[in-house]
């Protein structure tokens, strides 16, 4: 056990050390932002060990956190997390979401591994070297039964099936209006070829071009999701700031790196720009 300013940090087999290198700036600056602008419960979905609850822990203690997360390994450490820091009001469910319940195939490489997922076609076959099933169930159903009176965000970084975590959310969006937060991949890099061949693997020509296809119909469908349910998408810049867009498809770039995503409810949209954008007048 290692103690952080805020928090104990559990480290298992070498896992959690990450929490002592400082966290991303643009999540904790947007966690803060929704947190002071709004109150209710933290869904963390794609916790894996824990990235926001520490976050989380640096900003409010006392705030409803809960992981949802498929990989055994990285939910049993997440408790471990919880359960080393006293939190009464912090939970992990150790369930994949998705727009209906059923099983599926969690490909991953090491135990904790981050970029693990039960998409198809989002990412190389060649990728993963391990895979093994896990249970997905609808988030309306899970979140009903949790009984929840208010929810402030929910976090979805689901590796390529945010689309589908998000359809199965539908009612828990529509009545609780929570801000939402995306994760979002580019795919320029696999427009030019141009890969890290030791993370990627071996990617042929028709494979890339099928990534393409499926990463441009995965923003296209994020971008209708939002504007179907009201959402105004901001991008969250490494600065900080928030940048308001028209679409989330920005990531052509050839860096590999993940972009995250502030959706804001459109009614609360006026109010929270006020607030906080540099340039209010580009997010209407």
């Amino acid at each position: 056990m290692i103690s952080a300013v805020d928090y104990e940090v559990p480290v298992i087999h070498g896992y959690g050390l990450d929490h002592l290198e400082g966290c991303q700036t643009d999540l904790r600056a947007a966690l803060e932002k929704v947190l002071a602008f709004r109150t209710g419960a933290v869904i963390d979905v794609g916790a894996n060990i824990g990235e926001l609850l520490a976050i989380l822990l640096q900003v409010d203690r006392d705030v409803t956190y809960i992981g949802i997360e498929p990989n055994l390994q990285a939910a049993y450490y997440l408790e471990h997390f919880i359960q080393a820091n006293g939190l009464p009001h912090h939970f992990v469910l150790a369930t994949a979401l998705g727009a209906a319940q059923t099983v599926a195939e969690f490909s991953y490489n090491d135990d904790m591994d981050v970029s693990g997922t039960i998409a198809e076609g989002y990412r190389p076959v060649g990728m993963y070297k391990r895979h093994k099933k896990v249970l997905v169930e609808r988030g309306d159903d899970l979140l009903k039964s949790v009984g929840l009176d208010a929810i402030s965000l929910i976090k979805i970084d689901a590796e390529g099936c945010e689309v589908e975590v998000l359809n199965g959310l539908q009612a828990t969006i529509d009545a609780y209006r929570p801000f939402l937060i995306l994760e979002v991949t580019p795919y320029g890099h696999f427009e030019s070829g141009d890969l890290n061949q030791e993370y990627f693997g071996e990617v042929s020509a028709e494979e890339r071009r099928s990534i393409v296809i499926t990463r441009k119909k995965f923003n296209a469908d994020l971008d209708a999701f939002m504007a179907h349910h009201g959402y105004a998408a901001m991008k969250m810049l490494k600065s900080g700031d928030l940048e308001p867009v028209t679409s989330v498809d920005q990531v052509s770039t050839t860096d590999f790196f993940s972009l995250n995503y502030l959706a804001v409810p459109r009614e609360s949209l006026a109010d929270f720009t006020a607030k906080y954008m540099v340039h209010p007048q580009a997010a209407e």
